[in-house]
């Protein structure tokens, strides 16, 4: 009888943990909120004594991730002025002084011919220096104040996946149907998406969110970032794909891939490794032979956009030491190359197509995305047909007549390659983009709309009001998460 008795506890404990593990089986493993120490076996987070004071890489209260000649910069201090007016008593205890990620010295990426030491500077090292911070100092009063008005307008439209829906956001805008509580553009008219566009969308907020120096562990939106990951992995198939199959998919998957790695460069989270690997090597695949890639993985030409998106994403796999292959960065700029205009430094949408068919990009947006490829590829800045590309970039910026004629994709692609190009290129654009950006912003606060930009052309049109507001707050985000390419001499 005590045997019995014995065999029926064991069996019902061994039930009981059979149950405790399937039922969690399916749940995507992050590390608790409240929990910063160890994850799967690993050190999240280092006791603040293992971080010194500075080094020769960064001062105190900075965050960088240095990889190469490239750097992202972010001031922990000005971090915390945008993630909140006043530390609360539930905010999280101050983030450790310095958290440096180098590349791992085994991965492809660290290969020689892979990082070259030269990537050409052109114009005087010293003249950038002071136009960035020039243009730093004029921007600490403007630019956070937008970035935190748009921040917290992507909370408030966060769907409780984790993911930001562009057709479908307004389910979260409140119950009472008037304007004062729904979105919608200041005309009146229609400002959703499309549903083919969520993980693209998805994926720009979560790069603004992390753009803003938020991560799984860390920051005032760290359960903003947890919650969006987890739908991005959970939407994540076998092959590496995430999402549904549409016309957007090479952009969406890029965009993920991109996120993905930036968050396992920010945390050095192991899980985030293998997903964010998959999410690569699902771009790699369908790259075109000797080429860059389509919409989608069955188009057979490939155009400057997307192959732009693509060649992003893979630097920020690179930076994070995930493999990207440098044939990729090779076919990629080699097909940017012949799409650019040698003289004028425009890039056509494609071989075939001077712009693109279906209206949704600008030439600005289409050679802004051909600029920062060839930037990232170590194409030279003293190269004339960049120079060319800047100037045109530039002059197309100043010539809009108002926001809503531009291309908010554009808008992020011209300040992310005219702040590597430096010089007088960043300091005009940045006199035009930044009224522009202040004047555009919904500020009217009795309207769920506030801290929110119009979708009003183009691909604005189809990724809605999230696409905009995310993709214009990692426009303003730029300037404090990249430091300029550098060189030791020019090519």
């Amino acid at each position: 009888m005590t045997i019995l008795v014995i065999d029926s506890i064991l069996f019902a404990l061994v039930v009981f943990l059979l149950i405790i593990f399937y039922s969690g089986a399916s749940e995507i493993d992050l590390p608790s909120e409240d929990s910063v120490e160890t994850f799967a076996g690993e050190t999240l987070i280092p006791p603040a004594e293992d971080y010194p004071a500075s080094n020769s890489r960064g001062a105190p209260g900075e965050y960088r991730l240095e990889i190469d000649d490239e750097r992202l910069t972010m001031s922990v201090e000005r971090l915390r002025s945008i993630e909140r007016v006043e530390p609360s008593a539930e905010s999280e205890p101050s983030p450790p002084e310095i958290l440096e990620i180098s590349d791992s010295p085994d991965s492809e990426s660290s290969h020689s011919e892979d990082n070259p030491q030269d990537n050409g500077n052109a114009g005087n090292s010293s003249t950038d220096e002071n136009a960035r911070n020039r243009y730093a100092e004029d921007s600490e009063s403007i630019r956070p104040a937008l970035i935190s008005s748009a921040l917290d307008w992507l909370k408030r439209h966060q769907s409780p996946d984790g993911a930001w829906y562009a057709e479908g956001f307004h389910s979260l805008c409140g119950t009472d149907r008037d304007l004062q509580k729904v979105c919608a553009n200041a005309d009146g008219t229609a400002d959703s998406g499309s549903s083919d566009a969520d993980i693209g969308v998805t994926s720009l907020a979560l790069l603004a969110f992390l753009g803003a120096g938020n991560t799984i562990t860390h920051g005032q939106y760290r359960g903003v970032v947890r919650s969006a990951l987890r739908f991005i992995l959970q939407n994540q198939q076998g092959d590496g794909f995430v999402g549904k199959l549409s016309g957007l998919e090479i952009w969406n998957q890029a965009l993920a891939a991109m996120a993905l790695s930036e968050a396992y460069a920010m945390t050095g989270v192991g899980r985030l490794a293998e997903p964010a690997q998959r999410a690569v090597d699902y771009l790699v695949r369908f790259k075109l032979l000797n080429s860059g890639w389509g919409e989608t993985s069955s188009d057979a030409e490939a155009n400057s956009f997307n192959t732009g998106w693509v060649i992003i994403a893979l630097k920020s796999a690179k930076i994070a030491g995930l493999n990207a292959p440098q044939s990729c960065f090779d076919d990629g700029v080699a097909f940017i190359e012949d799409v650019t205009d040698s003289t004028t430094g425009i890039a056509r949408w494609s071989v075939s197509n001077m712009i693109d068919p279906r209206g949704r990009f600008s030439n600005q947006t289409t050679t802004a995305a051909a600029l920062i490829s060839k930037l990232f590829c170590r194409v030279p800045r003293s190269n004339s047909e960049n120079e060319a590309a800047a100037d045109f970039i530039v002059s197309s910026f100043q010539s809009l007549d108002s926001a809503e004629s531009s291309d908010f994709t554009g808008w992020y692609l011209s300040d992310l390659a005219l702040f590597q190009m430096g010089s007088r290129w960043w300091d005009d654009y940045a006199e035009a983009f930044q009224p522009m950006a202040f004047d555009f912003i919904r500020d009217e606060p009795e309207s769920c709309a506030a801290g929110s930009y119009d979708p009003a052309y183009g691909f604005s049109t189809i990724g809605g009001r999230v696409y905009t507001t995310a993709a214009l707050t990692m426009a303003l985000e730029v300037y404090r998460r990249y430091e300029p390419i550098r060189s030791r001499r020019d090519e």
